[in-house]
């Protein structure tokens, strides 16, 4: 789940690093990473401050990716 080299201030589980314009969540598929690319920083930063920062996190859309892809395999792997 979480990458322990994340951020102090980020609550969201799958966040692990951010830098100008960019925020960068946990691996995926095969260990590619989703990166998400604002116009600006200050788009970034907004992100980050509404959703990465706090417990609205699950309201994220791509939190909500994530915890979808997790939930598929775990229901996956209780079907064996």
């Amino acid at each position: 789940m979480p990458n322990d080299a994340r951020d102090g201030r980020a609550m969201c589980p799958f966040y692990q690093r951010s830098k100008g314009d960019y925020i960068c969540c946990e691996c995926v598929i095969g260990g590619a990473r989703l990166l998400h690319m604002f116009a600006s920083r200050a788009e970034a930063l907004g992100h980050m401050q509404e959703y990465c920062n706090t417990f609205g996190y699950i309201r994220c859309p791509y939190a909500m990716m994530l915890i979808g892809l997790y939930d598929r395999d775990e229901g996956e792997g209780n079907r064996e």
